[in-house]
């Protein structure tokens, strides 16, 4: 661990209240490890133009665990929309025109849902930025 002034101070509380270790790791994981402090974002994906799909399912799975932890659940559809999503925004056009297809087709179902059930589709479930 670094040893920082703020790292020291955690264990000293830690030792001077409860002597809970469990209290300790969480406090100091939330300095080492940023992603634990739940004040901070997570970072949207990126995918660059020159990194595979495989690339691009590893980013928005990690994407997706790291909101699991702080409480943020995303559905399959989330996941789904959001792949397609971030390679319509990466301008690729080798998957350019499939993508475009598949988004306007889940629009297209989200449409006909629309009208049997009467109510309006969740925000989050829009494919519209």
């Amino acid at each position: 661990l670094p040893q920082t002034t703020d790292i020291q101070y955690q264990i000293n509380m830690v030792n001077v209240g409860d002597g809970n270790g469990y209290t300790l790791l969480w406090n100091i994981g939330m300095q080492v490890i940023l992603i634990f402090n739940r004040r901070i974002t997570i970072p949207e994906v990126t995918w660059l133009e020159t990194d595979c799909l495989y690339m691009l399912k590893e980013q928005v799975q990690l994407h997706r665990t790291l909101k699991r932890l702080k409480i943020q659940i995303l559905s399959e559809q989330d996941v789904s929309i959001l792949f397609l999503k971030r390679i319509v925004k990466s301008g690729d056009k080798r998957y350019q025109t499939t993508t475009t297809v598949l988004l306007q087709d889940l629009h297209q179902i989200d449409m006909e849902e629309l009208q049997i059930l009467n109510q309006a589709i969740p925000v989050r479930l829009q494919l519209d930025d």
